[in-house]
């Protein structure tokens, strides 16, 4: 072949590979109550130069007595050359009681969260609040975010959820510096003819809310998969961290439907109790949904902080995908 000839195959050739890199960063969630990390778990933050792991330090709860504390504090026993930035867990039921102290709350959730950090031998940039907060609930979440802001020094961000976009005129736009789209848990797990986890049905009566939403965004996206546990087609639990696969090769079960399994013996798994004619349905995401929701989401992001978190970290999940998944969804954004 003529070098004239060679020149502009080459152009293509590299203009090709451009196109397909992306900026968009691969982010894990890591939500466990230990932070120890396995080789799966290790190869995908080297494999996808991972610079950040976003791990859950611990939950904002109501004890029996009534009383608002931190609970399930996370164990560091591992250290992580990339960024640990903590999450904190609120649940909702707190912001909508009154009955608490909100200003000693932040010093205390402050004063813990950096306790905790120190352990990781980290630098300490940024905290992010997780909080399914409600139209009812607005209030006092708001002005915790304010609360916090006057606080804190550093970056701090907080999770959104598909309803908190599409009615954020009810539900209020925390001040943070950014948010994260939640892209999962959309449906009722109770509605067993749908995937809680994800139905593209679901999504599209929100996507094209999210280019009206005055927040930057990144986007946080599901890799895990669980089964639910349903008696007398009533919901009773959830059984989380399981494979199809699982399902598929555990004897207690027997395929009884499309991703539907009876209870053949009564058995105990995780402190739970399956009753004989009980029925696990497994629910869990496809390459196919990742790119699906990759398609839709990167054509309705208006201001997108080129960053993808998936959750969560866990070689349970890892395992069940190619190892370039990862990157070739950060190439869709």
């Amino acid at each position: 072949m003529r070098l004239k000839h060679i020149f502009p195959l080459l152009a293509i050739v590299l203009f090709s590979a451009c196109s397909q890199t992306s900026d968009t960063k691969v982010s894990f969630y890591y939500w466990r109550t230990v932070l120890k990390l396995d080789d799966t778990e290790k190869a995908a933050i080297d494999y996808n130069q991972t610079d950040k792991v976003y791990t859950r330090f611990f939950d904002i709860d109501i004890t029996n007595s009534g009383e608002v504390v931190p609970v399930a504090k996370i164990v560091i026993s591992d250290s992580l050359e990339c960024e640990i930035i903590p999450v904190i867990f609120i649940r909702n039921k707190v912001m909508l009681d009154s009955n608490w102290d909100m200003d000693e709350m932040v010093n205390r959730v402050l004063a813990l969260t950096k306790q905790i950090h120190k352990r990781t031998n980290t630098e300490l940039k940024e905290i992010q609040l997780d909080c399914d907060w409600s139209k009812e609930s607005k209030g006092r979440f708001m002005q915790f975010v304010e609360l916090f802001r006057q606080k804190w020094d550093g970056k701090l961000s907080a999770t959104i959820r598909l309803h908190q976009i599409k009615y954020y005129k009810q539900t209020g736009i925390p001040d943070v510096d950014y948010g994260v789209l939640m892209y999962y848990n959309m449906g009722e797990i109770e509605d067993l003819s749908n995937n809680s986890i994800y139905e593209k049905s679901i999504a599209d009566q929100y996507n094209q809310t999210i280019s009206n939403y005055p927040l930057s965004l990144k986007v946080a996206l599901p890799i895990f998969s669980w089964g639910i546990q349903t008696r007398a087609d009533k919901v009773v639990g959830l059984w989380g961290k399981k494979t199809l696969k699982d399902l598929q090769a555990d004897k207690n079960l027997k395929a009884s439907a499309d991703n539907h399994f009876e209870v053949v013996e009564a058995f105990y798994n995780q402190g739970k109790y399956f009753e004989k004619g009980d029925i696990i349905k497994y629910e869990g995401i496809s390459t196919v949904d990742l790119m699906e929701m990759a398609t839709d989401l990167s054509a309705e992001l208006n201001v997108f902080e080129n960053e993808i978190i998936f959750y969560d970290l866990d070689s349970i999940n890892l395992q069940e995908y190619d190892k370039e998944i990862f990157k070739e969804i950060s190439a869709k954004f």
